[in-house]
């Protein structure tokens, strides 16, 4: 088996979300990840 892994997301009912939770234990770090057509 592998590893436990320390990354989540979450939804709630109303369509919040957040895309990447890090679990490091005491801290909990949240990403947002956007995207678009174009690099700038």
């Amino acid at each position: 088996m592998g590893e436990k892994s320390n990354l989540y997301y979450f939804k709630d009912s109303i369509g919040n979300e957040i895309d990447i939770i890090i679990d490091e234990g005491q801290k909990l770090k949240a990403i947002e990840i956007k995207s678009r057509a174009t690099l700038a």
